[in-house]
Order: C-alpha cells, then structure tokens, then sequence
C-alpha cells in the first residue's frame, strides 16, 4: 500500500518533530544569549565597583600599603 502525500496544510509527523526541534533550539539560542548578557552586566558591575573602591583607597591613604603611583595620577 502506498502511502498518500499529505494536502495542503497537513504535514508528516516527522516535520512536526523537526519544528518542535527547531523551536526547542531556538528557545536555548535566546536563553544563552540573555545568560551571557547577564554576565557581563554582572562583571561590569564588579569592575565598576572594585574601581570605585580603588579610588577611594588611593585618595584616602598615604601608607604604603596604597598605590602612589595611581594618587599622583588622580591629584594632578
């Protein structure tokens, strides 16, 4: 027995696989691009805040234990 080509609209089960395969795809797609968007949000957020410390750090002492050469670039 021969089987009959599906009419327009109708579809083999096996396309309807694919397309839930593709979607599946595409859904992990969008979510590693919004995992690595968070992630460099979140190392933006580090390194402004490890800057902002530094600063402070630097402006505040003159022990050795600051970074000189980073205060006489700031106070100039």
């Amino acid at each position: 027995m021969s089987e009959a080509l599906p009419s327009s609209g109708e579809t083999y089960e096996s396309d309807q696989v694919s397309d839930r395969f593709t979607g599946g795809l595409e859904k992990l797609r969008i979510g590693a691009v919004l995992m690595l968007v968070v992630r460099a949000a979140g190392v933006l957020i580090l390194a402004a805040i490890g800057g902002l410390s530094l600063l402070v750090l630097t402006q505040n002492t003159v022990a050795p234990g600051g970074i000189p050469v980073l205060a006489t670039l700031l106070d100039s």
